[in-house]
């Protein structure tokens, strides 16, 4: 009879170690999806600043969206990687 308790027991506890694991592999991926959420924004704002400079053409603004762009492009290696 107290053997089959440490089975039990030892089962109890493999159980919790592999579904502990399955949440930390959750974790990671549900984080990247957030960041990739964000960077989708930043692309809409990033567009919509183009279209302004578009219609307002000046070569200042230009130096700006291009600053925006390599910070944007930054966020999805980070993201990425």
């Amino acid at each position: 009879m107290p053997e089959e308790r440490i089975d039990e027991g030892k089962e109890n506890v493999l159980w919790h170690q592999q579904e502990s694991y399955k949440s930390l592999i959750s974790i990671p991926v549900e984080i990247l999806k957030e960041l990739i959420i964000i960077n989708g924004g930043a692309a809409v704002a990033l567009l919509t600043y183009a279209g302004n400079i578009a219609t307002k053409s000046t070569c200042e603004q230009g130096y700006h969206l291009l600053n925006q762009l390599l910070c944007y492009e930054a966020g999805i290696s980070f993201a990425f990687n």
